[in-house]
């Protein structure tokens, strides 16, 4: 009950956030550690100035919703987790239509991050994604193919336009232990794409 109680405040404090609160709440959430104001900055895909980004922080924090460290910004465990699954459900909804938005302005795990914390990215967040779509696709290759129809609505594109989504669709097919070596990356921005091993991509 208690569960409950907190998950109807967190529906109803999130609901009424602007777009732009959001894109920083799932920003925040996604790098798992406290993040510095310029980081927040660099990860954005939209361009936002110093005084809008501070204004839109300071609202979050009167919320509740963020907290300023000595570290950077950071989350409330409970609230972290339900931004989390916000962001599963979400980034699955929109793979499954095709329609992508969140898949474009934010990274799944972020290639650059220490160890430990693409680790916990690549548990907590990419890995239910993948699983959930298992899940609602027929098949793997049938989930293959989907991710391969949003890497074609992308080829050519300005990277303005596309964000984050080439390298988040190498990553969950990186996931589900998909082999690369025949897959077209041509003409593509990639951004934040994990890629330990060395790989053919053409």
């Amino acid at each position: 009950m208690i569960f409950d109680d907190i998950r109807n405040l967190l529906d109803r404090q999130f609901n009424r956030l602007s777009a732009l609160e959001k894109e920083l709440m799932y920003c925040v959430a996604i790098n798992r550690e406290p993040v510095s104001f310029l980081e927040v900055q660099k990860d954005l895909v939209i361009e936002l100035s110093p005084t809008e980004l501070l204004e839109t922080f300071a609202s979050l924090g009167r919320r509740s919703l963020i907290k300023k460290t000595t570290g950077g910004f950071t989350q409330q465990p409970v609230v972290m987790e339900y931004i989390t699954e916000q962001l599963i459900e979400q980034i699955c909804q929109e793979i499954i239509t095709a329609k992508i938005d969140l898949f474009k302005s934010h990274p799944l795990i972020k290639a650059q991050a220490k160890d430990y914390v693409r680790d916990t990215q690549s548990r907590l967040i990419l890995n239910p994604i993948a699983k959930r779509l298992l899940s609602s696709f027929e098949s793997q290759r049938s989930l293959e193919n989907q991710l391969n129809l949003i890497l074609t609505s992308l080829r050519g594109k300005a990277a303005g336009e596309t964000g984050y989504a080439a390298g988040n669709v190498i990553n969950l097919l990186r996931q589900i232990h998909t082999d690369l070596s025949g897959w077209d990356f041509s003409n593509l921005t990639v951004r934040e794409a994990y890629l330990p091993m060395q790989i053919y991509i053409k």
